[in-house]
């Protein structure tokens, strides 16, 4: 169980990291048509990680190995498959101030 948690703190700090090694410009620049930016990405992820609820907050004892849905999650590092996102997490049109969306 620490081991997975050291992955997700892990993760979540790498990709901060990531968002933050871009300009405020490329930040905002669209790569390919119907693309995201990496901004609305950064937001994408802010919206449907939930982080502090859904990582550090309402939990309880469970009656499943806790690494039970690893290999779901997994799925998303698979970038040869495309995914449609629910409404509630498609990030916003507008620019992306990394100070502001994420913290830096």
């Amino acid at each position: 169980m620490e081991n997975l948690k050291e992955e997700v703190r892990k993760t979540g700090a790498a990709i901060i990291e990531g968002l933050n090694q871009f300009s405020e410009e490329k930040l905002n620049k669209v790569p390919y048509e119907g693309s995201w930016t990496a901004g609305q990405v950064g937001e994408h992820l802010v919206k449907s990680a939930g982080v502090a609820e859904v990582v550090y907050g309402r939990v309880g004892p469970t009656s499943r190995p806790p690494d039970e849905k690893l290999p779901v999650l997994r799925m998303f590092l698979d970038f040869s498959i495309r995914m449609s996102s629910p409404g509630f997490i498609v990030p916003s049109d507008g620019y992306h101030d990394k100070g502001k969306s994420w913290g830096s």
